[in-house]
Order: C-alpha cells, then sequence, then structure tokens
C-alpha cells in the first residue's frame, strides 16, 4: 500500500517542477526591465521636444537612490528636467524638477528610494520641459550613488551654479535648489563663520573681525555677481539678432504672445472690447499686457468676467487656463449668463470667444 502511494506521489512530480519553473519564470520576467525602458548608460540620444515644449525618455534604472549625471547640449533651451521613478501606483510617483537653463551642459538629477513597503521599480522616465520645438542631445548617463561627495558636490552646484532669473532674484539667492543632497552652503558658511569669527577675535580682536567680516561678504556675494554675468550672456544668446518687437516669442510668454499676434491679425480694429478671463492672476495680467494698445479689462483678485449685463454684442472674451469658466462640450463655445459666447480661436491653453 506505501510503495503505491509513493509511485503515485512520483507521477506528479513533473508537473510540481513546471509549475515551479512557471513560477520562477514569471518572478524573472516581472523583476526584468521592459525593453521599453533601455540601459542607457555611455550612450548619446537624440531628444526632440513638442510643439508645447515637453518631452519624456524612457531609461532602466537602479531600484536604490541614486544620482544620474548626465550632458545636455544647448542647454540653455531647457528650462525643466525632472527624473521619475514609475510605479504601480500613478499617485505616487514621484520627482524633484531641476530648473534650467543649464549653461554648463552637466545635470544631476536625483533619483529617490522606494518609500517603505513599496516594491523597487527600475523603470525610470526623464521629463524634459523647454522651447517649442527644439532638438537636444544627451549623453553619458552615468549613475553615481549618493555618497557625502555627491552631496558636497551638489551643494556646489548649488552655490556655483547659474539659475534663471525670478521675480525675487534681485534680493535673493537661491542657495538650495535641489534638495536632494540636504545640505546647505548657507548654513555651512554661518557655522564657518562663528567658529573663526570667535577663535580670531580671541587672538586679533577687532581688526580681525572687520577684516573676516569683509571676507565672508566676499564669498556670498561673489557668486551672485557671477551668475550676473552668467545671466548676460543667456540673455545675448537667445535675444541676440532677434527684432524688439518678436523677443516676447522667446521667453516663457510665448504662448501669450503668439496668441495675441494672432487676436492682432484677426481683429485688426481696436475699437472692440476685450474681456481677459482667468483664475491665474499673472497669467490674465500678461494676457492683458500683450493685447494692449486694444481696450482691455482684466481685473486681479475678483470675478473673472463682469456681471452678464456688463457683455454687450461685438465683445471679445479672451480665457486662459486655469480658468473656471464652463464651456459646451459639443460646440466649445463659452457658457455665459444672459448672452451667447461663441470661439473663435482655440490654441488648448487660450481660446477666443466673440459675444453675441
Amino acid at each position: 500500500m506505501g510503495d503505491d502511494c509513493r509511485v503515485r506521489s512520483l507521477q506528479f512530480l513533473p508537473l510540481l517542477c513546471l509549475a515551479a519553473g512557471l513560477f520562477y519564470a514569471s518572478l524573472a520576467s516581472a523583476a526584468a526591465t521592459p525593453a521599453e525602458y533601455p540601459d542607457r548608460t555611455g550612450h548619446t540620444v537624440t531628444l526632440h521636444l513638442s510643439a508645447q515644449g515637453t518631452g519624456a525618455l524612457n531609461i532602466a534604472c537602479p531600484t536604490s537612490a541614486q544620482v544620474l549625471r548626465l550632458r545636455v547640449d544647448r542647454g540653455e533651451l531647457v528650462s525643466g528636467v525632472a527624473l521619475q521613478r514609475l510605479s504601480t501606483r500613478p499617485a505616487v510617483h514621484r520627482r524633484e524638477v531641476l530648473t534650467g537653463p543649464f549653461t554648463g551642459g552637466t545635470l544631476q538629477l536625483p533619483l529617490p528610494a522606494p518609500r517603505a513597503g513599496e516594491l523597487a521599480d527600475s523603470r525610470c522616465r526623464m521629463l524634459v520641459q523647454g522651447r517649442q520645438g527644439a532638438r537636444l542631445t544627451l549623453s553619458v548617463f552615468e549613475w553615481q550613488p549618493v555618497t557625502l561627495l555627491t552631496r558636497l558636490r551638489g551643494m556646489w552646484s548649488d552655490w556655483t551654479g547659474y539659475r534663471p532669473w525670478q521675480q525675487y532674484s534681485i534680493n535673493a539667492h537661491a542657495a538650495v535648489v535641489q534638495t536632494w543632497h540636504g545640505l546647505s552652503p548657507n548654513v555651512l558658511l554661518g557655522v564657518t563663520f562663528l567658529l573663526v569669527g570667535l577663535v580670531g577675535f580671541r587672538r586679533w580682536r577687532a581688526r580681525f573681525l572687520l577684516g573676516w567680516m569683509l571676507a565672508c561678504w566676499l564669498v556670498l556675494d561673489l557668486p551672485w555677481q557671477w551668475r550676473l554675468l552668467q545671466q548676460a550672456e543667456a540673455t545675448r544668446a537667445v535675444f541676440a539678432g532677434v527684432a524688439a518687437e518678436r523677443r516676447p516669442g522667446f521667453t516663457e510668454d510665448a504662448a501669450l504672445w503668439a496668441f495675441a499676434e494672432q487676436v492682432r491679425t484677426r481683429l485688426p480694429a481696436v475699437e472692440a472690447r476685450f474681456f481677459v478671463a482667468s483664475a491665474s492672476d499673472y497669467a490674465g495680467m500678461r494676457m492683458a499686457y500683450y493685447l494692449y494698445p486694444r481696450n482691455v479689462y482684466w481685473r486681479r483678485d475678483g470675478p473673472e468676467l463682469p456681471p452678464g449685463d456688463a457683455l454687450r454684442g461685438g465683445d471679445y472674451v479672451v480665457v486662459v487656463q486655469p480658468s473656471e469658466l464652463r464651456r459646451e462640450p459639443q460646440s466649445g463655445d463659452l457658457v455665459l449668463e444672459r448672452v451667447q459666447a461663441r470661439v473663435l480661436l482655440d490654441v488648448g491653453v487660450i481660446a477666443l470667444f466673440e459675444v453675441h
């Protein structure tokens, strides 16, 4: 009886081996990086940005926290780049955007480690934002572990690297642009200033403090002066040889300016009233600016449009996204009270409507 049971159990052994092989094969295929996410280490890739100025590149990446070092030609055409580790849950996709332009050409993109309880995924995507239709060449693609030396290099890049001017640039220094390295040159300089200052004051008194304060001021001010020179060179590279009236088309307001030019060509009369509607104060203000010298209405910190009885036939409404105004799903016309607004021009994020 026992021999019969052993013989019957041996009959199922091949099936068990086959099932085990299929199970391990499925695990290996799940862990392997799909073909559409190739290993680009040391390779050179050409990336074409779309008409909206965006581009994406799929790459294979380590399962641990790393820093991707790469070079990009014509870095002055890139306004932002981020490295994103993909996940089976899109809501947890994480990325840190590094703002350009990048005149030096070398980028260090941080790749976050998986969160606790999250499976490590070797699929990553690099997202690029820049000038519309630009053609970029990316090379090197070198992965580096996050060590103290890597963090110090990231801090040095923050302190000395070029960053585009913002509204606060004249009164502030963006010392920490990349948060992944966790180091602040301001803190390190402050600690050094206090320690050296105390030791020097005990030995040389006030004369040392005066010289030390001057040296620290130069250390703080020279990077800002260096960025002034870099900004001047970046401005020259972008606007050299471009007529003054066409220069807005080479800035971040290119879409707003191009739309205003289309409106100017399509509606040459300046007597009509134009109402600019947007939930973004900055976008609405800039759109109104480029529509001048027409009779433009734009209100800050208030309703996007005046009451319905303020609009009359022959008026025009320019809607700049984001906006809370609703449109008809079929016709695309604007939904307003008491009046009708038919769409005349629509480029996606900006649309022109005529009031009837």
